[in-house]
């Protein structure tokens, strides 16, 4: 323990920029204060040796590490982090390029040799590198899967997943996307991926169904009366004030949508 202690006090000049001080001086605390454990635990161990078996771990494996203490979270820099982020983005590219390459080759293979394709092969899951999770094609819009951001194509790492677009605003609210070959929309009002109206023009709002059930705007389908162009304009002005995803609409505001709505469908 002491030469440990003592190793310590000199750290390579290489990691001078990464822990800061305080940050260092906890493990060593820590360290005195179990010297006569029979046991010492992970954290005893000098910091350069810390670098090293971090050197083993994928960038995922890196996060969860950081995640436990602060001393972890600032062994490092964050330039290290985000080429630690980019190297494993890479190797994930690399092997979806070798997947698909290999099940070309197994095709191939079968065709020459004109055996039975067996028909059992487990559903596809693809990477978010957003947040770089393996999922299921459910979990992505038909427009991340296609043409280029197939598996193992030129713009597979610009694929990300449902959660992730909300969570960053990369969809508009009000826009119709595609999944699973069903045309669904991400509404204005409750921010989430529902069934589109089954009328077109009440698509142009950029409502769900329920949402549209809700606002009482379905009552107004079959209105001959009612100025569909006008309502349009009213519910853009509306959203308008609201063009951040993350912010909540006020049930006021809604209950003032609906009463404005209704006065534009009593109207002859």
């Amino acid at each position: 323990m002491n030469s440990h202690r003592q190793h310590d006090r000199c750290l390579p000049s290489s990691l001078a920029h990464s822990p800061t001080a305080e940050a260092m001086d906890g493990p060593k605390q820590r360290a005195q204060d179990n010297s006569n454990s029979s046991a010492p635990s992970l954290i005893d161990l000098p910091t350069d040796i810390h670098v090293q078996l971090v050197s083993y771990l994928d960038f995922r494996d890196l996060q969860m590490l950081r995640a436990t203490s602060t001393y972890f979270r600032s062994l490092f820099s964050e330039s290290e982090i985000t080429k630690a982020r980019r190297d494993y983005i890479q190797a994930l590219q690399q092997k979806e390029v070798d997947e698909v390459l290999m099940d070309q080759e197994r095709k191939l293979s079968v065709q020459t040799l004109g055996a039975v394709p067996e028909n059992n092969e487990p559903d596809l899951r693809l990477t978010c590198y957003t947040c770089l999770r393996l999922l299921s094609t459910q979990n992505f819009a038909d427009t991340q899967v296609m043409r280029r951001r197939r598996k193992g194509h030129a713009d597979a790492w610009k694929r990300f997943c449902n959660e992730c677009a909300i969570q960053e605003n990369r969809w508009e609210p009000g826009i119709t996307l595609s999944f699973q070959r069903r045309t669904m929309i991400y509404c204005r009002r409750c921010r989430a991926i529902r069934r589109v109206p089954a009328n077109e023009t009440l698509r142009t709002f950029g409502l769900c169904q329920d949402c549209c059930d809700d606002t009482g705007i379905s009552r107004f389908e079959k209105s001959y009366i009612f100025d569909w162009y006008e309502a349009k304009m009213l519910i853009d002005r509306f959203f308008s004030r609201y063009n951040s995803s993350r912010v909540v609409v006020t049930e006021e505001d809604w209950l003032q949508l609906e009463n404005e709505l209704s006065k534009l469908g009593q109207q002859t």
